[in-house]
């Protein structure tokens, strides 16, 4: 584990022959790195060192020119014990280095000058603010160079946390002193060279007694840079400026970042990128969307100021963007979507677009779209020209991607407030009556794929085109005669497009059969040239047997002269010749047999070639493709042969869908791979039964999100069964306000005597529609997507129940355990497998987990009523015994944990000792399988103890009667 977190080994030299050396201050790319320059140096590298400031802070505004001066002379005098040559200064003021694009320019036109292959930079976790912000704009500038160039951060005033590389430099140690030696102004303020020396010599702490003193590198590519930028940053960039919190720049006109948030975890991932920034002049406006009071994000966002604003009630996110745009105070507005990010350049390269073409106040970029692990995904970005006619048939530019200036909103720019989708359409429509826009060509945003609005990319096509309608609708009257024309021309052309795009990928595929087809003729001239050489064998093999009947006729003369008998020589000549003739023949066959394979083989592919002609034909000449043809034939065709191409490669490569018959019990952690099943044709009703009761006791937002996450559910062929068990204060007025604010939402409210969970679960099951039921609980939360996740694996009619993982959160939705079942093997083993595995241990299987057969819960008569706690553990075994059971190794449930404990309650005693009954009489045959008895009884003598000393220590009476249940076990145990 240790050497996961430093290396235990080090390094003579760092691996680069151009480099470029930065340092802050006059002394850094001594202190810092002065080993690995001297070690380039002897190697002959080419080694430039670039000063960035005077370092003359310190000094009374009179003596600051003679400091400066004089420490530019020390590391001139440094650099000659080191041998690399002499350091360029640029001259930048001491605590005057600020991370933005024109130090990230300066760096990348130094680093390009002398074509480093290795750039060294103070690490980003310095305490100095130069330090930090040289080593942020290094960072920025070798992403974007690329793999061509890497990056090793050093370390001076702060040990680094995790570096990856260790220099050996224990034989130059003494020269590193004598350098560190000529900055005397500094060394009279403080022992510096002590304490790198300490700390080259602390660096040697996992290397052994051979190594006296080594350097500390974090080393990194950086194409590796541009794929983990805010993984290697977190949490520094999140740090304010302890001086000055806001540094906006008054030169550049200010920029204003409107979020509309429903405070979701990715909010922090889109913070996080707006933190890094490169133009100086930004502001952040969270609008909180929810009814509910958005959680604390503090006044910045990195060196930016950040605002949250609210109307104090719930906003669509029309609403919500009006909102935003008249708190913001920027010249300029851009708008991101709280679940997806920027790159660093992003908003430098929209606000030089809009200067650079004042008469167009739009501008934006292209847009790379990522899945919900920010993944990358076979799907083109968002990156076409500007075309009004195209934006009209359908909105082709991610409203993250644009920026606009601030004079269109007061010229009357809105959103929509009656639109509940499409509403980013409709205002980049808006936009275009007023002003073309400029097209940035370069990938500077990114775009999370999988969010709620249900018209994105890999949404059901009815939704999409009932949206669609609405925003048509709207605007059919509004288009003049040639706006209608320019939508029917960009659809002709993106139809034409994509014929052209298909003809050459038939082109492609006949191609590729002719060059086939070439390869086998090839192979036939092979055979027929073997099976030339066969029959010149066989040529050989009679003249054989002509020389032997010559030497048969000369036996025969020398038999009449008595030499050998004739019986003799004719047993001996017929079995040679039976030899010869039995292998000329099977050779013969071999290559006849090849001969016609190959010959059926290419007759086949023939046919195919002749086949794709056809349809190459037809293509090229059906009226279908012309430019008049709905575009939704051409969706329709590349579809399929998307589809086609993507079954072909399966058969190709052997892969079948999984699974394929009964389903596998072990998935997951068995180093199965998981294959996408596809769509479940059957979209069956998923009934979610929710037992409640009193639910706004603790606090009631815990209700309503729960509510939300069954409402926002993507797949939507779902139904929501509350069942009230007896509650007495506002639970019903909660849901009617939610069900008011959501009034497609498919849910019903029933209400009953209170008779506990179970008794209120099998209550939903009863009344329920679904051909699956699911739980939840009125605390706890399903993720947005786990519907989605789960139902394609219920094509398969053998799975009788599917469970998964799950995270667990605290009072203030923080996650507690990720991936409760995997990281941390809660309810160890999953999947179950034998019964076991179910009898001596809690199982930790939620009824929030599972997904059931409807028909399967009645069949074993669902929740046991008398428990109210183990009912889950109770229905699982039931279920185990009858059903065949998946198991799915994600998690779809944050499953709340909180101080309300229902540990403190005698229903849950009472149950526990039930519980324990129960097993001991239904599965240990009437006590006879004694190891049984005692497992099942060692289980819960544990779990009695430790409740009754949780309950001891929090001064709660039940521990006495924890206390006499443990002891009633007694008797039982091992």
């Amino acid at each position: 584990m240790e050497m996961q977190l430093i290396p235990y080994e080090s390094v003579r030299k760092i691996e680069g022959t151009r480099i470029l050396v930065l340092a802050p201050h006059p002394d850094d790319e001594v202190f810092g790195c002065a080993g690995a320059i001297m070690r380039h140096a002897a190697a002959g590298d080419s080694v430039r060192v670039a000063v960035v400031t005077d370092g003359d802070y310190r000094a009374d505004e009179a003596l600051r020119a003679a400091l400066g001066a004089a420490r530019r002379q020390e590391s001139r005098d440094a650099a000659a014990i080191l041998g690399y040559g002499k350091p360029d200064f640029w001259g930048l003021p001491d605590r005057g280095v600020h991370y933005g694009e024109p130090l990230v320019q300066r760096i990348r036109e130094a680093i390009v000058s002398c074509d480093a292959d290795l750039v060294y930079a103070p690490s980003i976790h310095e305490i100095h603010p130069d330090h930090r912000a040289l080593g942020m704009a290094a960072v920025e500038a070798v992403r974007r160079r690329g793999a061509s160039t890497r990056l090793a951060m050093y370390e001076v005033g702060v040990a680094m946390l995790r570096p990856n590389v260790l220099l050996d430099i224990s034989e130059l140690a003494q020269d590193k002193q004598r350098a560190m030696a000529c900055f005397h102004s500094q060394l009279k303020e403080q022992a510096y060279d002590q304490h790198i020396g300490a700390l080259n010599c602390f660096r040697t702490y996992t290397l052994g007694p051979q190594i006296s003193a080594a350097e500390a590198y974090f080393l990194s590519p950086g194409d590796t840079l541009h794929e983990q930028l805010q993984a290697l940053y977190a949490p520094e960039y999140r740090r304010p400026q302890e001086s000055a919190p806001f540094s906006l720049s008054t030169d550049t006109p200010l920029v204003s970042v409107l979020i509309r948030s429903m405070d979701r975890a990715l909010l922090r991932e889109a913070l996080d990128s707006l933190a890094l920034q490169t133009y100086a002049s930004i502001e952040v406006v969270v609008v909180n969307a929810r009814r509910e009071e958005h959680r604390p994000l503090g006044a910045c966002c990195g060196r930016f100021p950040l605002r949250i604003v609210g109307s104090g009630a719930p906003l669509n996110r029309s609403a919500a963007a009006n909102f935003a745009m008249d708190n913001a105070r920027g010249e300029y507005l851009i708008f991101l979507d709280d679940d997806d990010w920027l790159a660093p350049s992003h908003i430098s390269l929209l606000v030089a677009a809009l200067q650079g073409e004042p008469q167009r106040p739009v501008a934006y970029s292209g847009v790379e779209l990522r899945g919900a692990d920010r993944e990358r995904l076979d799907l083109e970005p968002f990156n076409a020209r500007f075309d009004a006619g195209r934006l009209r048939s359908g909105n082709y530019i991610p409203i993250n991607a644009l920026m606009f200036s601030r004079k269109l909103v007061e010229q009357g720019l809105r959103f929509d407030e009656g639109l509940e989708t499409y509403e980013d359409w409709d205002f980049l429509l808006q936009l275009a009556q007023r002003t073309g826009f400029t097209h940035v060509d370069e990938i500077s945003a990114c775009y999370r794929v999988g969010g709620g609005s249900g018209v994105g990319p890999f949404s059901s096509e009815p939704s999409k085109q009932q949206a669609r309608a609405r925003v048509f609708e709207k605007w059919r009257h509004r288009w003049s005669g040639e706006q209608l024309d320019e939508m029917v021309t960009a659809l002709s052309r993106t139809a034409l497009e994509a014929i052209a795009d298909g003809q050459a990928q038939l082109q492609s595929a006949s191609d590729g059969n002719r060059l086939a087809l070439a390869g086998l003729q090839e192979k036939l001239g092979a055979q027929e040239r073997q099976v030339a050489r066969v029959q010149g064998e066989l040529e050989a093999a009679r003249l054989d047997l002509e020389a032997t009947r010559l030497h048969l006729e000369a036996a025969r003369l020398d038999i009449l002269s008595g030499r050998r008998t004739v019986a003799e020589m004719v047993a001996q000549q017929e079995q040679t010749q039976a030899q010869l003739e039995a292998q000329a023949a099977a050779h013969l066959a071999q290559h006849e047999e090849a001969a016609a394979q190959t010959a059926a083989q290419i007759s086949e592919k023939d046919r195919q070639i002749h086949l794709k002609d056809a349809l190459l034909h037809t293509v090229f000449h059906s009226t279908s493709w012309r430019v008049s043809a709905p575009v939704r034939q051409v969706g329709r065709l590349l579809r399929g042969a998307k589809e086609s191409a993507r079954q072909g490669l399966r058969r190709v490569l052997g892969i079948a869908r999984w699974p394929r018959g009964a389903p596998a019990l072990s998935q997951g952690f068995a180093g199965e791979v998981l294959i996408d099943p596809g769509k479940n044709a059957a979209n069956p009703l998923v009934s979610v039964i929710m037992p409640v009761y009193n639910a706004c006791r603790v606090d009631k937002t815990f209700f309503w999100k729960a509510l939300k996450s069954i409402e926002a559910q993507t797949y939507k062929n779902v139904e929501l069964v509350v069942v009230d068990d007896g509650s007495t204060d506002d639970s019903r007025a909660l849901y009617d306000e939610f069900l008011r604010l959501h009034p497609g939402f498919k849910a019903s409210y029933h209400t009953k005597a209170n008779g506990g969970q179970s008794s209120a679960r099998n209550f939903g099951v009863r009344v329920c529609n679904g051909d699956y039921v699911g739980f939840i609980d009125q605390d706890d939360e399903w993720y947005e997507d786990k519907l989605d996740k789960v139902v394609p694996w219920l094509a398969n009619q053998e799975i009788d129940l599917l469970y998964t993982d799950a995270d667990t959160v605290d009072g203030a939705g923080e996650v507690v355990y990720k991936s409760m079942h995997r990281t941390y093997c809660f309810g160890w083993p999953h999947p179950k497998s034998m019964i076991e595995d179910i009898l001596f241990k809690d199982i930790i299987v939620m009824p929030g987990l599972m997904t059931i057969k409807k028909q399967k819960f009645e069949s074993v008569g669902g929740f046991d009523e008398n428990l109210s706690g183990y009912e889950d553990d109770d229905l699982f075994l039931r279920l185990f015994e009858v059903c065949k059971m998946f198991y799915l190794p994600i998690p779809t449930l944050r499953w709340r944990m909180y101080g309300d404990n229902y540990s403190f309650s005698h229903r849950m005693l009472r149950s526990r000792t039930y519980y324990w009954k129960k097993l001991l009489k239904n599965h240990t045959d009437n006590g006879t399988n004694v190891f049984r008895v005692r497992m099942i009884s060692l289980r819960f003598f544990q779990e009695f103890l430790t409740q009754s000393m949780i309950q001891f220590n929090a001064g709660s009476e039940l521990y006495r009667d924890s206390l006499a249940s443990a002891r009633e076990i007694v008797p039982y145990l091992p």
